[in-house]
């Protein structure tokens, strides 16, 4: 396999100052990218987190009717049951 690799060291710097200004130009596009796209997932993450607090007070307030019209029908039904009893 040694036969392959050349013991020679290669250089990591590029010389071309073309290559390096276009390195330069696509890492701040891409540090760009990240930064917008970190702001937007936290912009709909705060949306989210209102929508659902604003359905859970609003589920709360559903379950407090719901609540309140089952005591009104036992109560209702208690009357029937009691004038049905009182007629006979």
């Amino acid at each position: 396999m040694n036969q392959y690799i050349d013991n020679t060291k290669v250089k990591n710097q590029v010389n071309d100052p073309d290559v390096t200004k276009e390195y330069e130009n696509q890492k701040k596009y891409l540090e760009s990218a990240v930064y917008s796209l970190k702001k937007r997932v936290e912009q709909e993450a705060a949306i989210h987190n209102k929508e659902h607090k604003s359905i859970m007070f609003e589920n709360e307030k559903l379950i407090a009717a719901i609540v309140d019209m089952r005591k009104k029908v036992r109560e209702i039904a208690a009357k029937v049951k009691s004038n049905k009893s009182n007629n006979k």
